[in-house]
């Protein structure tokens, strides 16, 4: 049997456009999140900009704190890399359902409208002048990016518990 024939033997299954479907959405969906991991790597890249021009204004009090951001920025970025699609194999008896897919997709879209709010959070850090302000700065990006932290947890708790009820902030985050 060919690949022609093999083709239209899948067509004939019962479900199988379903499986398509589903597969269709799983690499929509991992086309995005790879997208966002490209965004946030290119917001982390201002914030080394961001770093080495305050490093250059005498603001060397401030690199601990500014470090402790990159790190969450790569964590994140680690993280949503590695962040599984719901998956299943083709045969596997237990498959993934349209509405765990579709909750997939509301996390996704949270982590989108989340990373979108970083570059205003960045370009505020350049701008801060006085210390308090630069304080505030570093505080609101370390928040945003704790709250995409939460989002993936939430849609990693999806996937690997896929019958358990949402938590309080799965529900709130989408």
């Amino acid at each position: 049997m060919g690949m022609e024939g093999l083709k239209q033997l899948l067509e004939r299954l019962p479900g199988w456009g379903a499986y398509r479907r589903r597969e269709m959405r799983r690499e929509i969906d991992r086309r995005l999140r790879e997208e966002l991991a490209r965004e946030v790597e290119r917001l982390r890249q201002r914030l080394t900009q961001i770093q080495q021009d305050l490093l250059q204004q005498g603001g060397l009090l401030w690199m601990d704190d500014l470090e402790a951001v990159q790190q969450k920025f790569h964590l994140f970025i680690d993280k949503l890399r590695s962040a599984a699609d719901g998956y299943r194999p083709l045969l596997d008896l237990e498959t993934v359902d349209e509405a765990q897919l579709q909750r997939l997709w509301e996390f996704d879209q949270a982590l989108a409208r989340r990373v979108a709010d970083l570059a205003p959070l960045l370009e505020a850090l350049a701008n801060a002048q006085k210390p308090q302000a630069l304080r505030e700065a570093i505080a609101a990006l370390r928040q945003g990016l704790q709250q995409l932290v939460d989002i993936l947890e939430g849609r990693e708790n999806l996937v690997r518990h896929p019958q358990a009820r949402p938590s309080r902030m799965s529900t709130s985050c989408c």
